[in-house]
């Protein structure tokens, strides 16, 4: 990334095989962790996803409704240990109902879900 760009020394074997110890008992031993400090990530070919949906129509005579989603996951816009975004949605909702020709009624809604 660029804000990396000419900290890191994948060059140099010592700084390649540093390690750290973390606060963190990942192995179940009940102390702390030693682990690699710099660990190269190929962010390359991560690919994101997009969908839109919708549907629309006739409830009754009277009513009619509209529904849309959206579903996206990215690759990751900044250095991450998950190279893409987890899973998001937008979903979107209308229903109308016509009380006269010269009345209608409308109530929206809007649900935004992400992992």
């Amino acid at each position: 990334s660029p804000m990396h760009r000419g900290s890191n020394q994948w060059d140099n074997p010592d700084w390649v095989a540093e390690q750290i110890e973390i606060p963190a008992d990942l192995d179940g031993d009940g102390a702390n962790d030693i682990v690699q400090a710099h660990k190269r990530l190929d962010y390359t070919g991560k690919m994101g996803h997009r969908i839109d949906g919708n549907i629309a129509g006739p409830l009754s005579q009277d009513v009619t409704f509209f529904a849309s989603t959206v579903w996206r996951k990215e690759p990751a816009a900044l250095l991450n240990a998950n190279l893409t975004t987890p899973r998001n949605t937008l979903n979107t909702g209308k229903l109308t109902f016509s009380a006269s020709p010269s009345l209608k009624l409308r109530a929206g809604g809007i649900y935004n879900s992400s992992q």
